[in-house]
């Protein structure tokens, strides 16, 4: 997405893959595509303690996402725990929480393809029941399914695991599911730019975003309705102001009158000054 986006294919940051080959990446990793959204990298779920990544999608969906945030699980090893505590001792308290608007959710087609073959039915279950987790669906918007590690199948491998995807879901193989070649563990290289790749990323993103936006709340129409309140109540008290002088012009002129001609008050004096005592009744 950086090498679209920015039209770069080298010096930019890269998904950063943990020591640990089968762990992934240990930390949350921000990527600011525009400055206007970001895309968070995760470490790569379980397809065996699949309660355990619940519990951190629910987290991250309710609590917010940071960078360098650590993703520990509690069946991680001492090794990791220790790893992870030492990596992560400077913290991430410099990096702003942000809110979820939107989840990418990824597939790798290498390990897609091994559990069919090997009929892990308990493996496709466990990957089924995190895809339909309540926390990563807004209203009616399912993830978006991006299918990884294509380019490693044949490409009627291929385009079989991105049908069986989409029938594993319940979503369109074409609409919903995206083939696009992962290449974080390596340089990119010159014949991995290819027009078809580079559109299918831009139509995921584009379908993503449009998404996004749809849960994001209505500025517009919080700010319209506060500068209305603002302005109704300077207007109420511009009116009362108005209304003061004009009481206060009028008792002068009758202090005025009663003073030359040496009489007492007229009623229309009383009248006013008990007016002017009174208290405006405040609008709710």
């Amino acid at each position: 997405m950086i090498r679209v986006l920015k039209d770069v294919t080298s010096g930019f940051s890269r998904a950063q893959i943990y020591g640990y080959r089968q762990s992934g990446s240990m930390f949350l990793q921000e990527y600011l595509l525009h400055k206007h959204f970001c895309v968070f990298d995760s470490r790569g779920f379980s397809n065996i303690n699949v309660l355990e990544d619940l519990n951190i999608v629910k987290n991250w969906m309710s609590n917010g996402v940071c960078h360098g945030e650590p993703v520990c699980r509690p069946s991680d090893d001492m090794k990791i725990r220790e790893d992870l505590e030492g990596r992560g001792r400077q913290g991430n308290s410099g990096y702003t929480l942000r809110k979820v608007n939107f989840v990418i959710f990824v597939v790798n087609a290498c390990k897609l393809q091994q559990m069919r073959e090997q009929h892990d039915v308990a493996a496709l279950e466990n990957l089924v029941l995190l895809y339909r987790c309540p926390y990563l669906t807004f209203m009616d918007d399912v993830p978006v399914v991006v299918m990884t590690h294509g380019d490693k199948l044949d490409p009627h491998e291929c385009i079989l695991a991105r049908i069986f995807l989409g029938k594993l879901f319940g979503v369109s193989p074409v609409d919903q599911v995206f083939d696009i070649p992962c290449f974080t563990e390596r340089t990119v290289h010159p014949e991995d730019v290819h027009a078809a790749n580079d559109l299918a990323l831009l139509k995921m993103l584009q379908l993503s975003l449009e998404q996004a936006d749809t849960n994001l709340p209505c500025k517009e129409k919080f700010t319209y309705s506060i500068r209305g309140v603002l302005k109704s109540t300077s207007v109420q008290l511009g009116i009362w102001q108005l209304l003061y002088f004009v009481i206060l012009f009028c008792l002068l002129f009758e202090i005025i009158i009663t003073i030359i001609h040496s009489s007492k008050p007229t009623p229309w004096f009383r009248n006013i000054f008990k007016y002017a005592h009174k208290k405006p009744k405040r609008g709710h």
